[in-house]
């Protein structure tokens, strides 16, 4: 049976490929990438509606389970989205691999469907809070600080955006940034609309493990009824679990 793979944050499915390598080449290998990547057609806003577009792709090319599906880090709760959706249409999902994601939060009676988080809130209102606490000096130094690192790292802050869509760029490199862009909001503000009643397997990182106060199983215990498969890769961070020399 086919192994669906779930893009990362950027959107793309290239960092699939030396998986689908060591896999060899009688195991088919289908990886699903983020519309709008070609800058014509708008990016899906929620993992929900990229599980729901996903499973229809899926079902183009295996109409019936069981369904084998793998996510790394942004692709892990999009997997997981795609095989609680599954569940709820009577499909077996017989592997749901993760690698290196954390559990979303579980969503409460009352919440409210993309909400933002929490603490999103709290964060604003602290940064405005302290702009306001500093001297006229402080402050121009605080403007000037945030515009260099603006121009380093700001890629995805909105005038940026601008500038790069309407001045710089082509169109294709501006539908690599709204997909990014908008999958990055739909990753923040997604909370898992109910348990799912199989099991995860989690493959996770030396980097996970260190800095995140969370369990060993990155709390998918509390989302997988069916239990957590736990494969620890030592010597690997984040962005090097799913290349040589640990993917094989």
């Amino acid at each position: 049976p086919p192994l669906f793979c779930v893009h990362h944050m950027g959107g793309s499915v290239l960092e699939y490929y030396q998986l689908a390598k060591y896999l060899g080449e009688e195991q088919p290998v289908y990886a699903l990438q983020s519309i709008g990547l070609d800058g014509k057609h708008k990016p899906l806003t929620t993992l929900e509606e990229m599980a729901s577009q996903y499973i229809q792709d899926m079902k183009s090319i295996q109409p019936q389970g069981p369904y084998f599906i793998v996510g790394y880090s942004f692709g892990g709760k999009v997997a997981f989205e795609i095989a609680r959706q599954l569940h709820e249409l009577g499909k077996e999902v017989k592997l749901l691999a993760i690698i290196d994601t954390v559990a979303p939060r579980l969503r409460k009676t009352g919440d409210r469907e993309n909400a933002p988080p929490p603490d999103e809130p709290r964060r604003n209102h602290s940064r405005l809070a302290k702009f306001l606490s500093l001297n006229s000096h402080e402050r121009i130094d605080y403007v000037r600080n945030g515009l260099r690192i603006h121009r380093t790292f700001g890629k995805l802050r909105i005038p940026y955006q601008f500038y790069l869509r309407y001045i710089k760029r082509s169109l294709l490199e501006a539908g690599s940034l709204d997909v990014y862009w908008t999958n990055t909001r739909a990753f923040t503000h997604y909370v898992a609309p109910s348990t799912y009643p199989g099991r995860v397997t989690l493959f996770y990182s030396d980097e996970k493990l260190q800095k995140l106060a969370v369990t060993p199983a990155l709390n998918w215990d509390k989302l997988a009824t069916g239990g957590v498969e736990l494969h620890f890769i030592p010597g690997c961070n984040h962005a090097t679990i799913i290349q040589v020399p640990y993917v094989n």
